[in-house]
């Protein structure tokens, strides 16, 4: 069969397999993820210890602003509370981000190396987003609520979505410089 003949499908086939490759890895890593583990568990135990690791990372930023902070577990405590959750993580838009990444036709090294990157990159900017949503609940605690359930989430998913898309277009300029002129 002509080349020709053969590149309108080519595209296709490839979404489809982005798409089968996509869907179990994140259905996998969304489940793994929010299991509902035993309290007393070690699966427990590690996402708590993450969620802690999240508030003391805050906490350490927050007290250049509020010297009260101290950090509880997953509790930031100070002029205003807060608690560190499941939901508070970011780690939903990770996974789906890390889940696109790996699902992606791209040598195997620049797949690791996108979602290492966009991993930090997103962890990064919760930590920004936890302290960002302390100062607002300790100087202006009646936007808490809006920033924290409509402006922070939409802003996390836009740049996660950035950010894959940054990385298919390293990946498309890397293809288009290996063909030959």
């Amino acid at each position: 069969m002509p080349a020709a003949a053969h590149s309108p499908r080519s595209p296709r086939r490839a979404q489809l397999r982005f798409v089968l490759r996509f869907a179990p890895t994140a259905a996998v890593l969304l489940a793994a993820y929010y299991f509902p583990y035993a309290q007393e568990g070690r699966a427990r135990a590690w996402i708590n210890g993450f969620l802690h690791a999240y508030a003391a990372g805050a906490g350490f930023f927050l007290r250049a602003f509020d010297p009260s902070v101290r950090v509880a577990g997953q509790e930031i405590l100070g002029a205003f509370a807060m608690r560190i959750v499941q939901t508070c993580d970011a780690m939903d838009v990770t996974l789906l981000f890390v889940s696109a990444v790996v699902s992606w036709k791209a040598p195997l090294g620049r797949r690791l190396v996108a979602a290492v990157l966009g991993v930090l990159a997103l962890g990064v900017l919760n930590l920004l987003r936890i302290c960002s949503l302390y100062l607002i609940g300790m100087r202006q605690p009646a936007l808490f609520e809006t920033a924290h359930l409509d402006v922070w989430p939409v802003l996390i998913l836009v740049v996660t979505l950035a950010l894959f898309l940054g990385f298919t277009t390293w990946e498309a300029r890397r293809i288009q410089a290996a063909i030959p002129r």
